[in-house]
């Protein structure tokens, strides 16, 4: 990878280069770029000269090209342009496939995320999520509208006072389709699911964090309810996309969000039975009573817990109450122990309960 930052239109490539090896300091500023060819925009060989001198005593050991792909980049230079990366190889730094790519690169002396909304589906498929989405009340599949709904919803989270990735807007990936990538900052930490399903963390402290989460969850429900801002509500929400921070938890996969302000109660009540199924999951059946106990005396929303109940087996609208009557019946998945059906009906049981 070689970044540089420059406001000439050709850009640097390094790819053909033959690396050669270098035993003594030079005595001007060019007499290693010269042999580079390919170079010849003057800003340009004066970043790469700058980022050369900052690593030179590595630079005597080492391969040029090697040097410039481990040169640390405190920052930009007072008036430069966006920094382009490019990379020779990008599959080595492959982080996760799943529809889109996720790349671990070194940027900036550290780490970045870059997210590739342009993935292995095919047209056709992003075509028909985009139709399925519609008529779920759901934003479109398509990869530049996904980031860009992504940035809304990293905006409005943000401005809310949630923790989500920071981005990193000032740079740009070479070969890459412009509006079709974001480079996200990195940050090492463990997920929700990760935690509360391992048993060498004490079951008392996962249940302290837990209470933290659940205030915070219901303060976000809260005013997503009252703002009638669907965009505040996890669309693809459940506990692998939560991380732990020392003070926070930060969300992450805001790619797609609901559109209607009108029924942002109903997305609310999707999004907990979301969690909560996938809460069940983690910690078992043994579990997950305590864990809905605890949800029941510590998320301050008890309306919206019971209204689960309503939408998935009383829906105010009579070809979904048909439709989901049809699917609790017939639909293996739908009768599993931790299905949406069944955490609701757990819930109505327990909230009856305690009336």
């Amino acid at each position: 990878m070689i970044l540089h930052s420059a406001p000439c239109a050709m850009p640097v490539r390094w790819s053909g280069l033959r690396p050669r090896w270098f035993f003594a300091i030079p005595n001007n500023k060019y007499q290693i770029l010269t042999r580079f060819k390919n170079v010849k925009c003057e800003h340009c060989q004066m970043i790469i000269w700058r980022q050369l001198w900052s690593i030179w005593p590595h630079a005597v050991k080492f391969n040029v090209t090697a040097c410039l792909t481990a040169a640390p980049i405190r920052g930009k230079l007072p008036g430069m342009a966006a920094d382009v990366l490019c990379f020779d190889d990008l599959e080595r730094y492959l982080l996760l496939k799943n529809g889109n790519y996720l790349y671990r690169i070194p940027f900036r002396g550290t780490e970045a995320v870059l997210k590739l909304y342009y993935g292995s589906r095919s047209r056709l498929r992003y075509l028909a999520g985009t139709i399925s989405n519609y008529a779920e009340g759901q934003t479109s599949f398509m990869p530049r509208a996904r980031r860009e709904n992504e940035l809304k919803c990293l905006k409005i989270w943000r401005e809310a006072g949630f923790r989500v990735f920071d981005t990193y807007d000032d740079a740009v990936i070479e070969g890459l389709p412009a509006g079709g990538y974001l480079l996200f900052e990195y940050i090492p930490a463990m997920k929700l699911n990760a935690y509360f399903g391992d048993e060498s963390f004490p079951l008392e402290h996962r249940l302290e964090t837990y209470r933290r989460f659940l205030g915070e969850w219901h303060r976000r429900h809260d005013l997503a309810v009252r703002s009638r801002e669907p965009r505040l509500v996890h669309e693809n929400g459940d506990l692998k996309h939560v991380m732990m921070l020392d003070d926070a938890f930060l969300y992450f996969d805001f790619e797609m969000s609901y559109r209607s302000g009108r029924h942002v109660a109903d997305y609310v009540s999707r999004e907990i039975l979301a969690y909560l199924k996938s809460l069940g999951k983690i910690v078992g059946p043994e579990r997950f009573p305590l864990f809905l106990q605890e949800t029941l005396q510590h998320y301050a929303g008890i309306d919206l817990l019971e209204h689960t109940h309503r939408l998935m087996f009383s829906h105010p609208h009579p070809i979904l109450r048909l439709a989901r009557r049809f699917d609790y019946r017939f639909r293996a998945r739908a009768r599993k122990p931790f299905s949406k059906y069944h955490v609701a009906r757990r819930l109505h049981d327990m909230l009856q309960g305690q009336s």
